[in-house]
């Protein structure tokens, strides 16, 4: 189901990132190379969290097209490696952990490290396997709920994601790795 749901997004966005493909391709620029753009911005994003939401929210938007420019170029351009998808899973990763990081310690609140020590323990689960195990991702969320001011229950819904991503792997490994 996840899978249907990421081509569902896939199809709708390949028409904005067409010409995006097309002029990255020209000048022979490597996926990896967008894939570090997403990076940059997704960290330009966590500086700016709760220090001006503005530019919090536009440094998150272009992280999240740059995240999703960097595959679609790949597979156009028929540069898809295992080594592409761990730098894009783990630059995924990593802004999660930044942005709700700063969100935890702004509030204070250590309740909320168990939910998201088990976020970072599926994780853990999931790149320890290569990617073969499922996960749940929650770095889209994240940024809309920070940039719709929704702090508690974001950490909320990242222990309850993060929960079900384990009772997930679990059911995977359990069950023969289908």
């Amino acid at each position: 189901m996840q899978k249907e749901g990421i081509e569902w997004v896939r199809k709708r966005m390949y028409p904005l990132y067409k010409p995006f493909i097309e002029y990255f391709h020209r000048r022979k620029v490597h996926p990896h190379q967008l894939t570090a753009f997403s990076l940059l911005f997704g960290i330009l994003a966590f500086v700016m969290l709760f220090e001006n939401m503005v530019l919090f929210v536009f440094f998150g938007l272009i992280h999240l097209f740059f995240d999703g420019l960097d595959g679609a170029y790949a597979r156009k351009t028929g540069k898809v490696t295992v080594e592409g998808e761990l730098f894009d899973k783990g630059t995924d990763f990593f802004i999660t952990i930044l942005l709700v990081s700063k969100t935890i310690f702004f509030y204070s609140s250590p309740i909320y490290l168990i939910g998201f020590g088990i976020y970072i323990l599926e994780n853990i689960i999931f790149f320890g396997s290569m990617l073969e195990s499922p996960v749940l991702s929650f770095r889209t969320m994240t940024i809309f709920l920070l940039a719709l001011h929704m702090y508690s229950f974001l950490l909320l819904l990242l222990g309850i994601v993060g929960t079900f991503g384990l009772v997930y792997q679990i059911q995977y490994y359990l069950g023969g790795k289908k």
